[in-house]
């Protein structure tokens, strides 16, 4: 209950928010300038870039967050109850948030609970720590990877239905990273929210089915390509089935040896290859 305090307006930007919440007719926006902007007005994406700049002392961001009447705040105790009802993890974002990014070491980042399956903690590529430890990295974890199915986001539809733009294809790789990198890719990663239930489909999975064009490079991150769905079914047999009802819907021959066969070798050997690397 957030009392009858009218909620505070977001900056007018066209910052990427991280959810939903708060809304409500009372969030009419004001037109702020970043610079002179109050921290309490600001949306959590914002917040972070503020404490980036260093115009403002970390005690006032501190306070930003664990302020209750403050937009940022109720963003991220949204998000936060979302993945974990009544946990610890609100308290613990806001510490790791708090802290400079280049102290924010990896135990640090599994105590908050970062880590969704124990044995990604370590060790991880310096590429893909780095991307956790940072204001990005956490902000793309929240939104993507701390409640079990959000990743079912990660593809929008502009990705799947046209030709995304460098930028978008930049997000895409770095969400995908984090993911990998958590272990939120894989369905054998407990839910931080003992209720949650654990979606069917591995990240692997869904990814051969929306966005195929991304399944090489999310295997070449680390994903694991022998996990099975929940109704048993492999990854070869998963993508194969949706590449030919691709096939079918835009009228070509899914039984054709010359259609098909071609992304079913690039499903196994890039599968394969990962297999060995595990060996």
């Amino acid at each position: 209950m957030l009392g009858s305090t009218p909620a505070l307006s977001p900056v007018a930007s066209t910052s990427e928010r991280l959810s939903p919440y708060p809304s409500g007719a009372d969030l009419s926006r004001c037109a702020y300038r970043m610079h002179t902007a109050p921290l309490d007005a600001m949306s959590l994406p914002q917040l972070l870039d503020a404490q980036s700049s260093h115009r403002y002392r970390p005690q006032d961001i501190w306070h930003a967050l664990v302020n209750a009447q403050t937009y940022a705040s109720r963003e991220l105790r949204a998000i936060c109850e979302r993945a974990s009802p009544n946990g610890p993890l609100f308290g613990e974002m806001v510490t790791l948030l708090t802290i400079k990014e280049e102290d924010r070491s990896l135990d640090r980042l599994a105590d908050a609970g970062i880590f969704l399956a124990p044995t990604r903690a370590h060790p991880l590529p310096a590429e893909d720590a780095a991307l956790l430890r940072s204001n990005e990295g956490l902000k793309l974890w929240l939104e993507y990877a701390a409640a079990p199915a959000s990743y079912l986001n990660v593809f929008d539809g502009s990705d799947v239905f046209s030709e995304t733009v460098a930028e978008d294809r930049s997000r895409i790789d770095r969400i995908l990273r984090v993911l990998v990198a958590c272990g939120r890719d894989r369905t054998d990663a407990p839910p931080l929210n003992p209720g949650d239930t654990m979606p069917r489909n591995p990240l692997a999975h869904l990814c051969s089915q929306i966005a195929p064009q991304w399944l090489r490079r999310l295997l070449e991150l680390g994903a694991k390509p022998e996990q099975t769905n929940s109704r048993g079914m492999p990854l070869t047999v998963v993508a194969m089935r949706a590449q030919a009802l691709r096939l079918h819907i835009a009228g070509h021959d899914p039984l054709a040896p010359q259609i098909g066969q071609a992304f079913l070798d690039t499903v196994r050997k890039t599968a394969l290859r990962r297999i060995r690397s595990l060996v």
